[in-house]
């Protein structure tokens, strides 16, 4: 295959995946940021009408980040951190990948690129080992992260692609 032969997402992933590795860490820093904030005026809220249990505040802030990521990536494919760097995580046709595809990365982020656990480790060598630059999440859901200029240039058969 060489560097015109892109006819799947699949292919699409192999040449132009390694692109958008910074944008994705920025994303990923990005919506962090504002599920932390998010989330601190949550509890802050709740706290101010009645004294939470710390149980009940993590269990606030995990509703909080997975509804974050599988309504908005589910939905649009993307979020505002993703929208900010101008990725989009897509299924094997190129479109925002479904509920189900959505909730397997979600679910796997809690091990994979959980900032209390082991950081973004396990997700940053299952990337650098993966030809499509894809998380375990992503493997198992057969997803891609991919620069939204490369799926755009895809979509019109390749004629943008600055080679």
């Amino acid at each position: 295959m060489g560097q015109w032969d892109i006819e799947t997402i699949d292919d699409l992933a192999f040449e132009f995946s390694r692109a958008a590795l910074f944008r994705r860490w920025l994303a990923m820093i990005t919506d962090l940021i504002i599920i932390v904030l998010f989330s601190g005026i949550v509890i802050t809220l709740l706290d101010s009408v009645q004294k939470s249990v710390p149980m009940i505040s993590i269990l606030i802030v995990g509703a909080i980040w997975f509804s974050y990521y599988f309504f908005m990536e589910s939905r649009w494919g993307m979020t505002p951190g993703k929208m900010i760097t101008s990725i989009r995580v897509v299924d094997e046709q190129g479109n925002p990948p479904d509920m189900g595809k959505t909730a397997i990365r979600t679910l796997a982020r809690l091990i994979e690129a959980n900032p209390f656990i082991l950081g973004t480790l396990p997700a940053a060598i299952s990337i650098f080992t993966s030809k499509a630059s894809q998380r375990i999440g992503d493997r198992i859901a057969k997803t891609y992260v991919l620069r939204k200029s490369d799926l755009d240039a895809f979509a019109n058969g390749g004629e943008e692609w600055d080679i």
